[in-house]
């Protein structure tokens, strides 16, 4: 197969559906300790995610642009959409889940939580609903996207949070909530398609070391570098 590059984003959204299923399963059973460990995580990698999408929020700046700004200049796709201020609403459903954290009452964390979760599962439908005609799009008029995620995405994620964690956390989510889909595989063919090789020798070691051996075996092929 060849690699899809937009799945680092795309399927970024299935390691942020994956991890919530794990909070939401912390939150019913009540398991504090373990929900505060997962958040953790899954702010840093939601934080590193998100970069990618709103940019650095610098208009002098001219790149990386983030995926909002590159949609928007394809037919303002982000900003019809009101994608910026869906992230604004999620912040602020964050910061509450935090305030129920500091107060250590399992009852708010989950009232907390459960309208976060609520929200930020719409905004990922609303999301895919503009971006993905928007990726056929471009695809279709020849954008070149492996340079355009080299670029204009994948530094803000970088420049945001380590890098050995974002493959790592992305990896163990998408093979324990894979839906019944090569959800892993996609999202490391894509990083294979865009890192440089020395980027590329890091990369592999991590996602290998975050696989199961029988999932890395079934996938290694695709992996080796020269990118043609």
């Amino acid at each position: 197969p060849r690699p899809m590059v937009f799945a680092i984003m795309r399927n970024g959204h299935e390691v942020i559906r994956g991890a919530m299923t794990d909070l939401h399963e912390s939150c019913e059973q009540n398991k504090t300790h373990d929900f505060k460990t997962q958040w953790k995580e899954f702010m840093d990698w939601m934080a590193m995610h998100a970069a990618m999408e709103d940019g650095t929020g610098n208009p002098t700046q001219s790149s990386p642009k983030g995926f909002f700004a590159v949609i928007d200049e394809h037919g303002s796709v982000a900003e019809k959409g009101g994608l910026r201020e869906k992230h604004v609403l999620i912040d602020k459903l964050e910061q509450k889940v935090v305030d129920a954290m500091k107060r250590n009452d399992a009852g708010l964390i989950k009232d907390a939580y459960f309208e976060f979760e609520k929200a930020n599962l719409d905004h990922l439908e609303v999301e895919e609903g503009f971006m993905m005609p928007s990726v056929q799009g471009m695809m279709k008029s020849g954008v070149n996207m492996k340079k355009l995620m080299k670029e204009e995405l994948l530094p803000l994620a970088q420049e945001t949070g380590s890098m050995e964690f974002f493959v790592k956390f992305a990896m163990r989510t998408l093979e324990k909530h894979d839906g019944g889909m090569p959800r892993a595989r996609v999202f490391a063919h894509a990083l294979w398609a865009v890192g440089s090789t020395e980027e590329w020798e890091e990369w592999h070691m991590w996602i290998k070391e975050s696989l199961s051996p029988e999932l890395y075996s079934e996938m290694s092929h695709l992996l080796q570098k020269p990118v043609s």
